[in-house]
């Protein structure tokens, strides 16, 4: 249909108050009727009439009906190739051979059609058996009746074909492919007047080429199934192939060319993770006292611009991690004091269902999650572990920046929003770090978000080309399936091998299941790839659709 305005937008032209109709119409007299329930809340299948208009007038097309939540579009006057509809459901169109062709559907009920025609032929109809009778009177040719639950009905009637089928059988498999490219002349293209043909059947068609008499489909099946193919094209088509390979067809009486596509069982013998061979690291060595922190970022400010309400709640300098350039993933903080005190205060920010742990010079201090955005807490240090140096470690396990601005919330920190030493004295100094190289990361393929602050993260052992083997330990107990039983994080690695055909489209799923004794958090990573983050107590679900080389080569799997 060619440009159109809205004529009305209500209830008057149905019987069925339930039933809220919008009509469009063109200049050119042709009408489009958008029918849906009034609320969504009904989902109840409503029965109706509708008043539409023709050039021969107004007229009432009985007996429609419409499921709870869905739509429908109705059409008068619609043109397709050199034919016209006066009313129906209509869901595509094409001209092939100088036959027009319209393809209508309706749900499980009796459907009425009338095509205007100068023809004086008697229409005939085929396909599988139905109710559906088609009558010539006044130049026109009206076709009613109930379409059968599955397959197509033809009405021909001279060179117009009506193809009827219902609704949930034509849904899920007609395809209309092109066979020739577009005008490229920047005009919108009507794509039924662009040479194309019908699909029917296949899960999914994703093009047809048309050289000489020869169809090439290539397209989906679902794996383990007969497809029956149903195709209609051109009369100068020869010979069908699907996906390269030559396809056996017979011609049905209704014209289509119909043969069966066979599937063999495509689902493919997965690995045991259990049995494969795991290595494990410690991802967490910077709660000791003598790690190596010279090249982290200094916290050395000691003012915000952010707003009132997310001024910091205590401790001489900022340590908002955003305010360091680390805007994604862990981040890890160090202070450092040389005092006697005998514990610390810490108000950590996180956003929702966010998590951190603390530890003094290794020992672990204790761990906070909350569905609140903000915790506060203070730890007393264990009898004896207060030396001249010490160094108090927050791993901060953040759950990303608010994207609603709702009172501001997009501005809410992330990191230690206050901090103070119990007891006596105050902290020295701290550092920080996160994601491999802040804001200026060099990872342009995975981007910014892949990786996080976590040693495993930093230093590249998430990759499968990482070279430092010497960090990874390999004993009967280095499996995630067993654990740790300390405070920390343990990095998991192993390598596993699909057999997967290329031309199978899959998506595999890891499971993180959660158990009342073990509420952990964890990060899964597929060849240097970030798949997902386990967030502590819900049950993590992760899909990963290998590529065409992860299909046969060894692919390696990091999780802690």
């Amino acid at each position: 249909m060619k440009s159109n305005y809205m004529v009305s937008s209500s209830t008057e032209l149905v019987s069925n108050p339930k039933i809220f109709v919008t009509h469009l119409a063109t200049a050119e007299g042709q009408h489009l009727y958008v029918a849906r329930q009034t609320t969504n809340a009904n989902t109840a299948r409503e029965e109706f009439t509708l008043d539409v208009k023709t050039k021969s007038g107004a007229v009432t097309l009985p007996g429609l009906a419409l499921d709870g939540r869905d739509s429908k579009i109705f059409v008068t006057e619609y043109p397709f190739g050199g034919s016209l509809m006066s009313y129906s459901t209509v869901a595509t169109w094409l001209t092939l051979d100088g036959q027009d062709h319209i393809v209508l559907f309706a749900s499980n009920q009796t459907t009425k059609t009338v095509i205007p025609t100068t023809s004086r032929t008697k229409p005939t109809i085929s396909g599988p058996g139905s109710s559906i009778t088609a009558t010539l009177s006044d130049n026109a040719v009206t076709i009613s009746g109930k379409p059968p639950s599955s397959g197509l009905v033809r009405v021909s009637i001279g060179k117009t074909s009506v193809w009827l089928a219902d609704k949930k059988w034509l849904a899920p498999r007609i395809w209309q492919p092109r066979t020739t490219g577009t005008t490229g002349n920047g005009i919108y293209d009507l794509s039924p007047r662009t040479g194309s043909v019908l699909v029917f059947g296949p899960y999914l068609v994703r093009n047809a080429t048309l050289t000489g008499s020869t169809l090439a489909l290539v397209g989906d099946l679902v794996s383990n199934s007969a497809t029956e193919l149903e195709v209609l094209a051109s009369s100068s088509v020869k010979t069908i192939t699907w996906n390269g390979k030559s396809v056996k067809f017979s011609k049905a009486p209704s014209g289509t060319l119909k043969s069966t596509l066979n599937t063999p069982d495509l689902k493919p013998k997965l690995p045991d993770l259990k049995s494969l061979e795991w290595k494990c690291t410690d991802s967490l060595p910077e709660v000791e006292l003598g790690f190596d922190d010279s090249q982290w970022t200094l916290a050395n400010k000691t003012t915000t611009a952010r707003p009132a309400r997310f001024q910091p709640l205590g401790g001489k300098v900022v340590l908002y991690a955003d305010e360091y350039g680390y805007h994604q993933g862990n981040t890890i903080y160090r202070g450092r004091f040389s005092s006697q005190a005998t514990g610390v205060k810490l108000i950590v920010q996180g956003g929702s269902y966010f998590g951190y742990s603390a530890f003094l010079n290794g020992v672990f201090l204790g761990s906070g999650q909350s569905s609140n955005d903000i915790l506060e807490t203070n730890y007393t240090f264990p009898t004896g572990v207060v030396g001249n140096d010490n160094i108090v470690t927050v791993v901060l396990d953040n759950t990303g920046i608010d994207e609603e601005n709702w009172e501001g919330k997009s501005k809410a920190p992330r990191g230690i929003r206050g901090y103070e030493l119990l007891g006596s004295g105050d902290f020295d100094s701290w550092k920080l770090t996160g994601n491999t190289d802040g804001e200026e990361t060099q990872d342009i393929v995975r981007g910014p978000l892949n990786q996080g602050g976590l040693y495993v993260e930093r230093i590249g052992a998430i990759f499968p080309n990482y070279t430092l083997s010497n960090i990874w330990n390999s004993s009967a107990s280095c499996t995630p399936f067993k654990g740790t039983n300390q405070a920390g994080i343990v990095a998991y690695k192993t390598k596993f091998l699909l057999n997967i055909t290329e031309t199978t489209d899959l998506t595999i799923s890891f499971k993180f299941t959660r158990t009342q004794a073990s509420n952990y958090r964890s990060m899964l990573y597929i060849n240097g790839w970030q798949f997902g983050r386990q967030v502590g107590d819900a049950v993590g679900i992760w899909n990963f659709e290998p590529s065409r080389r992860e299909r046969r080569a060894p692919n390696c799997l990091v999780t802690g």
